[in-house]
């Protein structure tokens, strides 16, 4: 079982991970001359980023995972990977394939629940925390806002400055559930700060949110390598 949390002021050792609910789950296979990245998906006719890693063969055929190898194949002085907005953990199953610890973060938790198969499937559990979290700017709770159409690429937690009807459109509709706790990086990992990191951030337009509340973190890091992931935008 891979180490997972949920975050309320601080982690929380209880089940993030369900593995009864990804009966229906998919599984797919991303080729590279180094190692082979395989991962459960959500349904491809469903969720954009499963769409584009289920009928995609190679590593090199998605974006950030292409350009995350090639960072890591040169930076090879990182310590930690940083996911936030993990989704179901291209990254983060890249990174820990590449040897690299490994911290994913997100809101939905079925994603994480395929994130924690594929770390199964993979043997990757001393490699990659798992938590059930937001990244902010501030210690708050938070409501998370969801797609009802199995779309889980674009997803929002509600905050003062995008709230869900800003956010709601003809195609598709976002509901709230229950509210949880958001906190900012140097709070949610005051461990890490010493090391070297590399921190993707994909979060729909929230990254000036993230960014924000991240600058201590940022400044006590030995060295730091941020990536904005915008490959994906719903």
């Amino acid at each position: 079982m891979p180490k997972s949390f949920i975050y309320d002021d601080g982690w929380q050792h209880r089940g993030v991970c369900n593995f009864s609910k990804i009966s229906a789950a998919q599984i797919t296979t991303l080729h590279d001359t180094d190692f082979d990245l395989n991962m459960f998906v959500h349904n491809p006719k469903m969720d954009q980023i499963s769409e584009i890693l289920y009928h995609s063969n190679n590593l090199k055929d998605v974006p950030s995972a292409k350009l995350v190898k090639a960072f890591l194949d040169v930076f090879t002085d990182i310590d930690y990977v940083i996911d936030i907005g993990a989704h179901i953990g291209s990254i983060s199953i890249l990174s820990a394939m590449m040897g690299k610890k490994v911290v994913a973060i997100d809101a939905d938790k079925e994603n994480l629940n395929l994130l924690c198969s594929s770390v199964v499937n993979s043997s990757l559990q001393k490699n990659v925390v798992i938590i059930h979290g937001v990244v902010g700017m501030s210690h708050k709770a938070v409501t998370w806002a969801y797609q009802t159409n199995g779309n889980h690429s674009g997803n929002y937690v509600d905050t003062e400055d995008i709230t869900w009807s800003q956010k709601s459109g003809s195609n598709w509709r976002l509901e709230g559930r229950a509210p949880f706790m958001m906190d900012n990086m140097i709070d949610m990992l005051p461990n890490m700060t010493t090391s070297n990191v590399f921190v993707s951030i994909d979060v729909n337009g929230y990254e000036n949110i993230v960014l924000s509340g991240a600058h201590l973190f940022f400044k006590k890091t030995k060295k730091l390598y941020v990536q904005i992931v915008t490959f994906y935008r719903s």
